[in-house]
């Protein structure tokens, strides 16, 4: 589990990201945000529930709302190079942005 940041832009840090990181990274992106929620109504089951990423994901609004963006802009990256992304990730991603 981490987060790759690589520009304070998360447009731009997707965009650095190598092909073989970025489903990947989306995915764990989203593993991170469920544990934010109850593990009954999240989209993955908790895992590393006291890793740093999960617990600065929890911290506040502000990193959740941080990740979910540099999720979202991981997948947008991953649709644009051509590799398409995973529907799963992407119906997390919607679910947990709500």
């Amino acid at each position: 589990m981490n987060i790759f940041i690589l520009d304070a832009d998360a447009t731009l840090s997707a965009r650095y990201h190598q092909d073989a990181h970025i489903g990947k990274m989306a995915l764990e992106g989203c593993q991170l945000l469920s544990t934010c929620h109850p593990a009954d109504v999240a989209p993955y089951r908790h895992t590393h529930v006291n890793h740093p990423c999960a617990l600065w994901a929890r911290s506040s609004t502000a990193n959740y709302d941080e990740l979910v963006r540099r999720t979202g802009a991981l997948l947008n990256e991953s649709a644009y190079r051509g590799h398409g992304f995973s529907e799963s990730v992407a119906r997390a991603l919607h679910v947990l942005r709500d």
